[in-house]
């Protein structure tokens, strides 16, 4: 969908300012108006849909990076055990 208002935004500007939407890095004014482009472009609030579930996985993902860590480290700890030290990275 292609929009010509002064207000209104294309499906390319949307594009391109999803991350920084996302991310809450816009002006309200800004913000209001990817909102706008989103309520009636089926399109764009698809993508929208899809790049916020994608951000919110790799956050949780990160989040998780602790547990990955403390795994890592006993895991570490076992192989110097049975004398497997030089062979860890």
């Amino acid at each position: 969908m292609t929009m010509t208002s002064l207000h209104q935004l294309s499906c390319a500007e949307v594009s391109l300012a999803v991350w920084t939407y996302l991310d809450g890095e816009m002006t309200a004014e800004r913000a209001s108006h990817i909102r706008a482009h989103l309520a009636i472009c089926d399109h764009c609030r698809d993508m929208y849909t899809f790049e916020g579930a994608f951000l919110r996985t790799v956050s949780r993902l990160l989040d998780e990076s602790d547990d990955m860590a403390a795994l890592r480290s006993r895991i570490v700890d076992a192989l110097r055990r049975e004398g497997y030290e030089s062979e860890i990275p």
